[in-house]
């Protein structure tokens, strides 16, 4: 997390995301909103390099709404962390091969005090499951503020994150099967069941987005067995 306290230091748009945490899969048929999402990075750019600490972190409501335009209320974001759950490879107390279950907030407190219910601060802690993965991260994508906060797709926000995390490797590209891209985006498994309307609905409209908001383009390749796309190849 090195990386991530010294871009809080420098101040400006920069932030660092953990890989594990932009690869982390949703359980199936669950996945979070653009403005959940959003939340969640605003979260991940406050807490900074101590992310992994047993701590609470703080943010004004102010510098969520400053980025948001709807009218989802934070109760609502908040709430939605709390109730979304995460799926990781693990290992049970026999050794044997496991799924471990949880979700990424343990506890929040929203100030109610104020006037318009939009002022004062919200307080959260992460999850000990959330803080283990964030410290063994070995990777980490530089995020910019002003782009994360511009998306209006999210699973163009995904890409975007998934792009960022691979952009400096020596081969800049993520390859997946249908239902890796689904888990990677948090498509659900009923929604655009046919690819052609996949490719309208997600694969283009995110590209437009990130090739405007984001310091890189993204390019993909359809790999097809027959007449059946069977694997996506994204360069970035």
């Amino acid at each position: 997390m090195r990386v991530a306290a010294a871009l809080k230091a420098k101040g400006g748009d920069e932030f660092a995301k953990p890989g594990s945490i932009i690869e982390i899969k949703f359980v199936k048929g669950e996945s979070l909103s653009l403005t959940a999402s959003r939340l969640l990075a605003l979260m991940i750019l406050t807490a900074g390099g101590d992310a992994w600490e047993d701590r609470p972190h703080r943010i004004r409501k102010a510098d969520i709404r400053r980025g948001h335009k709807g009218n989802e209320r934070i109760t609502d974001m908040l709430q939605e962390l709390h109730r979304t759950l995460f799926a990781v490879d693990d290992k049970s107390w026999r050794g044997k091969k496991a799924t471990l279950l949880f979700s990424l907030i343990s506890r929040s407190r929203e100030e109610t005090e104020e006037e318009g219910g939009e002022a004062g601060w919200i307080e959260w802690e992460f999850t000990p499951d959330a803080r283990k993965l964030i410290q063994a991260s070995e990777t980490y994508a530089v995020l910019n503020r002003q782009a994360v906060l511009g998306f209006r797709s999210n699973y163009a926000l995904k890409l975007y994150e998934l792009g960022a995390l691979r952009l400096h490797r020596r081969q800049a590209t993520w390859r997946g099967d249908m239902q890796a891209l689904r888990a990677a985006l948090g498509i659900p498994p009923e929604v655009y069941t046919d690819f052609a309307q996949l490719r309208r609905k997600v694969l283009e409209k995110a590209k437009s987005e990130i090739d405007q908001l984001a310091h890189f383009r993204v390019e993909w390749r359809e790999i097809r067995q027959g007449r059946t796309v069977a694997e996506i190849e994204f360069r970035f």
